[in-house]
């Protein structure tokens, strides 16, 4: 609260409510009975036909919230009917979560020196789904305002608990960022939208960041290998079956050829291995800073990729039980990489279709370069994550333009919809089969 209060002056209630932010315990109690509550409705009455199919990279996406039913975030077709009665069941739950996610927490209050330390994924995960499927719904419904603040608390979940030092945590938080991307894609084309709406739900996407969060992740997995890994080297008790390391030794029979094949690797191969465990994960702690650094996974994708290569023939060779520990311990995180840089870069693109929007709504068309949204709209131009350098952008003869990045080969294939990640025009469904 601003300000300091006469002896004796109280706060008002609203003042109280307004100033109030919630711990993680608070919040993660509101979603998990969110969670809750959300997938008791979201199930009744559900018409489990197939909705529209959406390719990925298409240069054309159909426009969710004017088909004849919602494709949820789930791939599941929802009724609009029954829509209109759940939304109005979840009104409670769903003005405390975007209060709460205004300004969420960044910690998560875990005991990182114990492994299994965890949050409710599942249950963030339903809640971001929901908020996805909310906006859609408010947008058919031509509630901006609703769907504006649905889809900020949606951008508010993928800004959650930033500083989770679990992998899983990470990438539950990157993949709601890729969710809040679609969001945003799905409700650019509703017409009615002020410049200072826009404005927010930009400002909010320019307040994630994923790849100096995961690098620390990554860091705190390598502390617990190294530690379990210590255990296996000294402990002559070791059951290796029982914790799943039979697999690597004997195709997960247990048995003397097992038990020695770990007694042989405590021997002779155990420093071997575990110098490769902290190869392959400072690897990656590498790559993840160079993004952090400069934002190009062309320039730090092929040292991951090289040291999984290199795994995946110690996998195949006849002797790959000189590699126990790293061979089941190393997290894939080759593809948590590429997921990474996909949905970073489907945030940035989303933060450049927004400032051409709101160039749109203040001057009457787009502007001719990508850089004439500067300052006024953007302070630095949105970056593609796969080379380091801005997204492309190019104006079209009929007044629409092309916003795209050159993609998981790195090159620029001008725009080519099964080659380039490109922000899609919007399909109306009466257009679908045309």
């Amino acid at each position: 609260m601003n300000g300091m209060r006469a002896k004796g002056e109280r706060f008002t209630l609203q003042e109280l409510v307004s100033s109030w932010k919630p711990s993680t315990n608070d919040i993660m109690d509101l979603i998990e009975s969110a969670a809750a509550q959300f997938k008791r409705l979201t199930t009744a009455g559900t018409n489990r036909q197939s909705g529209v199919r959406q390719n990925p990279n298409s240069k054309l996406r159909t426009v969710a919230w004017a088909e004849p039913n919602l494709c949820s975030a789930t791939g599941v077709a929802l009724d609009w009917e029954t829509l209109d009665y759940q939304a109005d069941q979840v009104q409670g739950v769903l003005h405390d979560l975007r209060a709460a996610l205004s300004e969420p927490p960044s910690d998560t209050g875990l005991d990182y020196s114990q492994p299994t330390s965890r949050l409710n994924f599942v249950a963030k995960r339903e809640v971001a789904h929901r908020l996805f499927d909310l906006t859609v719904y408010d947008l058919r419904n031509h509630n901006l305002t609703n769907a504006q603040e649905n889809l900020r608390a949606l951008i508010g979940m993928a800004r959650l608990h930033s500083e989770d030092r679990t992998i899983s945590g990470q990438m539950i938080r990157s993949a709601i960022e890729g969710l809040a991307a679609e969001a945003v894609w799905q409700a650019l084309p509703a017409k009615g939208w002020t410049d200072e709406q826009l404005a927010a739900v930009q400002a909010d996407l320019t307040r994630i960041s994923i790849f100096h969060e995961l690098a620390a992740a990554l860091r705190v997995e390598r502390a617990h290998g190294l530690k379990f890994f210590e255990v296996m080297r000294k402990d002559s008790g070791w059951n290796a079956n029982v914790f799943g390391f039979g697999l690597p030794l004997g195709g997960g029979k247990s048995g003397i050829f097992d038990h020695a094949g770990y007694l042989l690797w405590q021997q002779l191969w155990s420093e071997r291995d575990g110098l490769l465990y902290v190869q392959v994960m400072q690897i990656g702690i590498d790559c993840l800073d160079e993004l952090e650094r400069r934002h190009s996974f062309a320039d730090s994708a092929r040292g991951p990729k090289a040291a999984y290569d290199r795994l995946e023939r110690e996998a195949e060779s006849p002797v790959k039980y000189r590699y126990l520990w790293s061979l089941v311990a190393l997290p894939n995180y080759v593809r948590i990489f590429e997921n990474a840089v996909r949905n970073e870069t489907w945030r940035q693109l989303a933060i450049g279709a927004i400032a051409l929007e709101r160039f749109k709504l203040r001057h009457g068309s787009p502007p001719a370069r990508l850089s004439d949204l500067q300052p006024e709209f953007l302070s630095e131009l949105p970056v593609d994550c796969y080379n380091g350098r801005p997204l492309r952008f190019r104006l079209n003869a009929d007044g629409g333009f092309d916003l795209y990045s050159v993609g998981e080969n790195f090159r620029d294939d001008g725009g080519n919809g099964s080659l380039d990640l490109v922000w899609p025009k919007p399909l109306w469904p009466a257009q679908a089969g045309q």
